[in-house]
């Protein structure tokens, strides 16, 4: 039997406009890196439930939301 495209999460349909929700966390959060929203704050900032946050976030950048905070923290 052959594999086919594994991945290491969970797959979600991700459209144009959930992409581009997902960006506007990613500068919400570089914006507000000293004092940055909870995940469900940032979810409801940018009309995404959490779910869907989390996982198209680890999806367009490769990292969890917090993940990326910490890096981005780390850089600067």
């Amino acid at each position: 039997m052959k594999e086919t495209g594994k991945r290491t999460s969970p797959s979600c349909s991700l459209n144009p406009d959930d992409v581009d929700r997902i960006h506007h966390a990613k500068s919400i959060l570089t914006a507000r890196l000293d004092n940055p929203p909870s995940l469900m704050e940032l979810a409801r900032q940018v009309s995404l439930n959490d779910y869907k946050l989390k996982i198209g976030f680890r999806q367009v950048f490769g990292t969890t939301v917090f993940g990326y905070l910490h890096q981005h923290r780390m850089e600067t």
